[in-house]
């Protein structure tokens, strides 16, 4: 899921919606000397999800 989609779930639905990242079902660019695209990325979703868990917290969750 990219970020403009992670937006548009949070506009779309109700305020009560919840919209959680799992942070390593994620992949992205990683290069050794320019840039971690995968924490720019966790910093992104910081910012625009509700929570960003791991695949372990997210499964507690549910019980």
């Amino acid at each position: 899921m990219s970020k403009s989609e992670i937006r548009r779930l949070l506009a779309d639905n109700s305020p009560t919606s919840m919209v959680v990242v799992v942070k390593d079902a994620r992949v992205a660019p990683r290069h050794p000397e320019l840039s971690d695209g995968y924490k720019a990325a966790l910093i992104n979703f910081e910012y625009i999800a509700n929570a960003v868990l791991s695949t372990d917290e997210v499964v507690a969750t549910m019980g």
